[in-house]
Formats: structure tokens, C-alpha cells, sequence
């Protein structure tokens, strides 16, 4: 849905809604869907295995390359570097488990 859209189901202005939402909010509605669209794409990262372009298609991306620019814009790093640390962390994790029963 856009800022007109729900300007028009309000009775605002496209202006007055973006205005509004910064002011509610703290941060521009752009802002807001774009971190939104990203924490969508970092769950999907973290949960599965899909290729990272067909996770951009799932976040509204058409062009892969922008959905790195705007995923390293949000998070710092690369989608794939977010993927590598997670899976990572999941095996830090299974490991001190095993060790732990082992040590029971």
C-alpha cells in the first residue's frame, strides 16, 4: 500500500501521512518498509537455504543487486556473510549442547 493510498483512506495528503509517520514513528515511512522488507529477507536467511536471489524475490526485489546494497545498508554486512554467521552460530550451538550431555 502507498502514502496515497493511505492518505486517501484517511483523508490526507500523501505529504501530511509521511509527515505524520516521521513524527509517530521516528523514522520515515521509506525507512520503515525498507527495514521491514530486510528483517523479512534475515529470517529467511537464517531459517532456510534458499538461494539468496530467490529470497530477494520474496522480499519485492526484482534486481539482486539491489537488494545487497539495501541488505548491507540495513544490517552492515552481506546477505551471504549473515547466512555464514548464522550457520555458524547454529553449530556453536549444537556443538555445546553434545558437549554438554556428553559431560552429564
Amino acid at each position: 500500500m502507498s502514502s496515497e493510498q493511505i492518505g486517501g483512506l484517511l483523508g490526507l495528503g500523501e505529504a501530511r501521512v509521511l509527515r505524520l509517520f516521521n513524527i509517530e514513528v521516528g523514522k520515515t515511512l521509506r525507512r520503515h518498509l525498507l527495514e521491514v522488507r530486510m528483517s523479512r529477507a534475515a529470517a529467511l536467511l537464517g531459517e532456510s537455504m534458499l538461494p539468496i536471489k530467490f529470497v530477494a524475490h520474496q522480499c519485492g526485489y526484482s534486481l539482486v543487486n539491489n537488494f545487497y546494497r539495501d541488505f548491507r545498508k540495513v544490517y552492515g554486512t552481506s546477505p551471504l556473510q549473515m547466512r555464514l554467521l548464522g550457520m555458524d552460530r547454529q553449530l556453536r550451538e549444537k556443538d555445546s549442547q553434545v558437549r554438554w550431555a556428553a559431560a552429564c
